[in-house]
C-alpha cells in the first residue's frame, strides 16, 4: 500500500486517532516484506541495513527510513519538538543514521516507544504525517469554526491604510485553490502591516538587472502543501519535504519603510493542524498562511525532515520553509476610519 498510494490518500481515522498527511511528495519505498517461517526476510531493490536479533528473528530498516518524532510535552498545551527517531521493521526505536540511506543503523534507544501520541509526526521517505487523537482534536477548530473566524475578521472591516479600501479574506474554497481575490489583504512580512494589493514599492534585489514594475498578483506559497493534517476540510498535504521560498521581489512598507516580502494572506484551512481555536492573528513567513498565535509559534519550532539529513521548520499548510527571526509575524490591521 505504501508503494501505491500518494500522500493525499493517507488521511485515516479510527477510534484511537486520526492521521493526516503533511507532505505532498512520497518517494517509493524499495522494499517488500515477506514472511517465511519465523523469520522476516526483507527484499530490497537497494541494500539496506538488516540484522538478526537475539531471539533469532530478522529486523531491518527501510532504505530511506521510517522516522517518528513525539512531542516533548503536551502537543496542545506546551508544543515543543522532541527528537526524531527511526523505527525498524520490528518496531524497535533507533537514533537516526548519518544519512537517510546509510548502511549503518543508529544506536538502539531502549527507553522510548513507537506508540503514537497526540502530535506525533511520522515521516515516510518524504511524506510527513501528523497523528492527532480525539482528545487533541477537541482543541482544534472545525471547518465551521474556521469559517466563523474568517467572517469575524471580515466583519471588523479591516482597511488598507493607504488606499482606504475595505479588505476581506476570501472564502475557504478560494483559499484552498490559492485564488487571489481583488479585496484580499496583503502583508509586508518584515513588519506585519496589512494592506490591499498595489503594484508600487518594489526595491531592486542585489544582482538583479531591473526591478519589476509590479505586474500581476504573485502568490505567497500556494495551498497544496502541508494542509492535509486536520479534521475538517483539506488544504492539501504538508508540503513536499519543504520547498524553498521563491523570491518575488522586495517591497517597502509605506507605513514603517521596512523592506521585505509582500504576499497575500490566506486562512489556514485545515483544522487538524491548529493547536487551539484562538483568533487568527499571525501569519507564517514567507507564505502568508494565517492562524492563531499558538499555532504559528508551535509549528515555527518544529523541524521537519528535508532531503537526506537536513531538517527545517515549515508552514504546516503548504510546506514552505519558514524564514525570518521567528518564522511568523503578528498581523497589524487598520480598522475603518468611519
Amino acid at each position: 500500500m505504501i508503494q501505491k498510494q500518494r500522500a493525499g490518500a493517507w488521511s485515516t481515522t479510527n477510534p484511537k486517532g486520526t492521521c493526516y498527511p503533511l507532505l505532498i511528495q512520497l518517494h517509493w519505498l524499495p522494499m517488500a516484506a515477506h514472511i517465511k517461517f519465523k523469520s522476516l526476510t526483507l527484499a530490497y531493490k537497494e541494500r539496506a541495513a538488516k540484522w538478526r536479533t537475539s531471539d533469532g528473528l530478522m529486523d531491518g530498516l527501510t532504505t530511506n527510513g521510517v522516522l517518528v518524532m513525539h512531542p516533548a510535552g503536551e502537543f496542545v498545551s506546551e508544543p515543543a519538538p522532541g527528537v526524531w527517531r527511526e523505527i525498524s521493521v520490528c518496531g524497535n526505536v533507533f537514533a537516526l543514521r548519518e544519512t537517510r540511506s546509510a548502511q549503518q543503523r543508529g544506536k538502539l534507544v531502549e527507553n522510548e516507544s513507537n506508540t503514537l501520541q497526540d502530535g506525533s509526526l511520522i515521516d515516510l521517505c518524504g511524506a510527513t504525517l501528523l497523528w492527532r487523537t480525539p482528545e487533541g482534536l477537541r482543541h482544534t477548530p472545525t471547518l465551521k469554526q474556521l469559517e466563523s473566524l474568517r467572517q469575524e475578521l471580515n466583519a471588523a472591516r479591516p482597511q488598507c491604510p493607504v488606499g482606504f479600501n475595505t479588505l476581506a479574506f476570501p472564502s475557504l474554497a478560494l483559499a484552498q485553490r490559492a485564488t487571489v481575490d481583488k479585496k484580499q489583504p496583503w502583508v509586508y512580512m518584515n513588519c506585519g502591516h496589512v494592506h490591499g494589493y498595489h503594484n508600487w514599492g518594489f526595491r531592486k534585489e542585489k544582482g538583479a538587472s531591473s526591478a519589476g514594475g509590479g505586474g500581476g498578483f504573485h502568490g505567497g506559497g500556494g495551498m497544496g502543501g502541508i494542509g492535509g493534517l486536520g479534521g475538517g476540510g483539506g488544504g492539501g498535504a504538508v508540503g513536499g519535504a519543504g520547498t524553498a521560498p521563491v523570491g518575488t521581489g522586495e517591497r517597502e512598507c509605506p507605513m514603517c519603510r521596512r523592506v521585505g516580502p509582500y504576499v497575500p494572506l490566506w486562512m489556514g484551512c485545515e483544522g487538524g493542524l491548529y493547536l487551539d481555536a484562538g483568533p487568527p492573528t499571525h501569519a507564517f513567513c514567507p507564505c502568508g498562511h494565517v492562524c492563531s498565535e499558538k499555532t504559528a509559534a508551535g509549528w515555527s519550532q518544529i523541524p521537519l525532515p528535508h532531503g537526506t539529513h537536513a531538517f527545517h521548520a515549515a508552514c504546516p499548510f503548504c510546506g514552505t520553509w519558514l524564514t525570518g527571526e521567528h518564522g511568523h509575524v503578528r498581523l497589524i490591521f487598520q480598522g475603518p476610519v468611519d
